[in-house]
This record gives C-alpha cells, sequence and structure tokens, in this order.
C-alpha cells in the first residue's frame, strides 16, 4: 500500500543516476517543481548535454558510486543495468533515502504515479505499480471529465482565498455548500455573487 503525497519540488534535492531518454524525462519532470537536479552519468543524451550546459542541473560525468547520493532527499535509478540499479537501491536505503528504480517496482520505496494536470488542477493516478498502462489510460479520461471549466474556477478560487478564510463560520460552510450546488460550466460566472452575498453585513 503506497500513501499518496505531492511533494513541492523547490524543497528537495533529487538525484537522477542514468543518462538515456528515460532519465532525460525524469530530469525534465523535476526541472518543472523548481527541484534541484543531481545527474551521474558518464554520457547524457544531446538534449541533457546542452541543458548541463545552461547549468540546469548538476552533472557527475562519472560511474555511480555510493558517494554521490550525499547531501539528496530522494533518487531515481534509470540505468540499463540491472546490478547497478540494484546498488543504488541498496545504498539509498542504508541513507534512509526515498529511491525509484525505473520500471522495477519490486525496489522502490516510492512510485511516481500517473498525472495530469490543467491550470492549478494537478490529478495522480495509481495502480500500486501493477498496471502503469491503465493508470495512464484513467488519466487520459479525467482529463475528458475536467474540461475547461474547473481551472478558471479554481484560479478565481486561489485569488479570493483570503476572503473566503475570513468569513464567519456560519457564513463560510454556506458558501461552500452553494457552491458545490452549481452547474461547473456556471460556478465561475456566479461564484463572485455568492461571495459577495457572504461578505454582506446582516
Amino acid at each position: 500500500m503506497y500513501y499518496p503525497i505531492f511533494v513541492s519540488g523547490d524543497r528537495v534535492r533529487c538525484g537522477v543516476v542514468g543518462g538515456g531518454t528515460v532519465a532525460e524525462r525524469k530530469v525534465r519532470t523535476l526541472l518543472e517543481t523548481g527541484a534541484k537536479v543531481r545527474v551521474i552519468s558518464p554520457k547524457l543524451t544531446p538534449a541533457l548535454v546542452r541543458m548541463a550546459a545552461r547549468r540546469e542541473f548538476e552533472w557527475h560525468k562519472a560511474k555511480y558510486k555510493s558517494v554521490f547520493l550525499g547531501g539528496l532527499d530522494l533518487v531515481f535509478g534509470a540505468t540499463n543495468d540491472p546490478a547497478v540499479n540494484a546498488r543504488i537501491f541498496r545504498d539509498a536505503l542504508r541513507r534512509r533515502l526515498l529511491v525509484n528504480i525505473v520500471d522495477d517496482p519490486e525496489h522502490c520505496s516510492f512510485i511516481v504515479p500517473a498525472t495530469c494536470r490543467k491550470g492549478n488542477i494537478q490529478v495522480a493516478v495509481s495502480t500500486g505499480g501493477g498496471a502503469p498502462m491503465i493508470a495512464g489510460k484513467i488519466r487520459s479520461d479525467i482529463l475528458g471529465v475536467l474540461g475547461g471549466a474547473y481551472p478558471p474556477l479554481v484560479a478565481w478560487l486561489k485569488s479570493h482565498r483570503d476572503a473566503i478564510k475570513a468569513l464567519p463560520g456560519p457564513r463560510k460552510r454556506l458558501f461552500w455548500e452553494k457552491m458545490k450546488k452549481l452547474d461547473v460550466h456556471r460556478i465561475t460566472a456566479v461564484a463572485a455573487k455568492i461571495l459577495a452575498e457572504a461578505k454582506a453585513p446582516p
């Protein structure tokens, strides 16, 4: 059983062991979150070489050694050598680091779910490592359900968060009850009116 959690990327230091296309995808995704990334690999894809030249991540141009795990919070093993991946897993556990060996759930202390994002909304789907392709299908289905209405709503609520939090308890509950009952396609347009009513003097 896995405990779902969203990690603040700009507060973690991540390692990626490997320099192929899989490692490249991991590095790009981590950098998008603002994470500090360390890559350990003698060779990199051409795209990663260009990114390293721009100092987008820290590159150790060397074969894997456990010393490279120092100072990290989590690490991805993305090499094509099972023996090296096994060493990464053992070394990470000894250092009490979160570790993910790509495509090898038995050697992971965490797994990466299929995710979809629209605006401020991010949804993660996992099958516990048992059927990643099905997780991807569910992700696609969720994207269809989200449509274009929810992201503007979430953005509006975020921009008015302080005003909503400042409402007295009963008014705040009534506000959310009314919001939940609205048609999502009308909800953003009507939300401002509901908030104004909630803030009005009794």
